[in-house]
């Protein structure tokens, strides 16, 4: 099938170059929000974006940039033009809060892999729902949070011992009891089960992209998928709580339930899938 096609908003070079300025919102006690949700951004302007931004970060030439949140969501972004965006924040060795990529059209994650392994636990967001991820992909990242190790070979996630990177891999073409199957081996093979390497949000428990109720937090705060197995003493059933736990900035949190018949409608072809 084809694939719609992904105009820019923007016509000229000082146009393009122009909205990217106005995109960065800069605090000299929190870093840099770049902000290039819903730009009709595709590979080839992401690439001429990092060029750009990394010539912004030479001229502003201040150390180590802190970015607090990378938003590129609803845009028509593949994994080819992830590449190019991480590949410019490694290069600035930017540490990056949250990284927003959700509502495109990526298939693989292996460069968002090597980014968690680069950055060492600086993540605190990865929004990576509305994509084209298989379960094989979506099983690497969960896996690379699970493992990455910092300098001195300790666990980078969670964070302080509390805080679980909040992952959204909701609304891709995987089938959650799929991804379960390709996790338990994988996680099996660095002494970890779904138990100790996830705890699943549902919008019922008390977690938050800050903080989980767990008394030990596992490396992975996972989002909506409804796997089960992963909550208190391995049970499908999730724990009890507020059932208004969402991500704010990114798409707004619905019952598991919705969020599971939308995604086989969409695998279906029956629907387009919807935010979630």
């Amino acid at each position: 099938t084809s694939r719609s096609t992904c105009p820019s908003k923007l016509a000229t070079s000082e146009s393009f170059e122009d909205a990217w300025a106005a995109a960065l919102q800069t605090s000299h006690t929190s870093g840099v929000s770049i902000s290039m949700a819903s730009k009709g951004i595709d590979d080839a302007q992401a690439e001429r974006w990092g060029k750009w931004f990394e010539t912004w970060g030479l001229a502003k030439g201040s150390g180590k940039l802190i970015v607090r949140e990378v938003n590129f969501s609803t845009n028509c972004l593949t994994s080819k033009g992830v590449k190019h965006i991480l590949g410019v924040l490694r290069r600035m060795e930017a540490m990056v809060g949250c990284l927003k990529f959700w509502q495109n059209r990526i298939e693989s994650t292996a460069e968002i892999v090597e980014f968690l392994h680069w950055n060492q636990g600086r993540l605190r967001e990865l929004h990576l729902s509305h994509n084209r991820l298989d379960a094989a992909a979506a099983r690497d990242v969960v896996v690379a949070v699970a493992t990455v190790r910092d300098t001195d070979g300790k666990p980078c996630y969670p964070r302080l011992g509390a805080a679980p990177l909040w992952l959204r891999l909701e609304l891709n073409p995987f089938n959650p009891k799929v991804l379960q199957g390709e996790l338990l081996p994988a996680l099996k093979k660095v002494g970890l089960s779904l138990h100790k390497a996830i705890c699943e949000v549902d919008g019922k428990c008390l977690c938050n992209p800050g903080t989980c109720q767990r008394a030990s937090p596992p490396p992975v705060h996972l989002t909506y998928l409804n796997m089960g197995g992963t909550s208190e003493g391995g049970s499908p059933a999730l724990l009890a709580g507020s059932p208004t736990v969402s991500s704010a900035g990114g798409p707004a949190a619905r019952p598991a339930s919705f969020l599971l018949q939308q995604q086989r409608a969409a695998a279906a072809g029956k629907v387009p899938p919807t935010k979630a």
